[in-house]
């Protein structure tokens, strides 16, 4: 099982790590959440499917962030939580997605900087597609506002 466990790390450990940096903008935070992530990855490899690892750990990196939020007592609404390319090109990447609300943050980045379906992030993230597609549209929206 250590095997199997040190090769999801290292396959996986800088991706979460970016992914929650990226939402939290944190990094004591996010390196908190990347412990707690592959610490429940340990606790629970013999009841992954192994092809599934990758989504399970952006779903509980997902439910960490919130978790976060939660005790920060931030006021995000977390039932609604929810560029272009040629924005990615013209910005510091970084800069860019601090304009948007957190919820919003989550989505493009999953969508564009880690290129998953709508499918896959629906699952990650619990939130219908159609709904993912609204906050993508509107995370667009807010961007094109702010930048012109």
């Amino acid at each position: 099982m250590d095997g199997k466990f040190n090769k999801f790390y290292n396959l996986y450990k800088d991706e979460i790590f970016s992914y929650a940096y990226r939402i939290l903008q944190n990094y004591d935070d996010a390196m908190d959440v990347v412990q707690e992530v592959f610490y429940k990855l340990y606790k629970n490899l013999s009841k992954i499917d192994e092809n599934k690892v990758k989504n399970w750990l952006f779903k509980v990196c997902h439910n960490l962030i919130i978790d976060i939020f939660r005790k920060q007592k931030k006021t995000y609404d977390i039932e609604e939580f929810s560029e272009s390319i040629e924005m990615k090109e013209k910005f510091d990447i970084e800069e860019f997605l601090k304009i948007l609300p957190p919820n919003y943050r989550e989505v493009i980045i999953l969508k564009y900087i880690y290129n998953y379906q709508y499918s896959e992030i629906s699952q990650i993230l619990g939130i219908n597609e159609n709904t993912l597609k609204t906050w993508v549209r509107r995370a667009k929206e807010i961007l094109k506002r702010q930048t012109f």
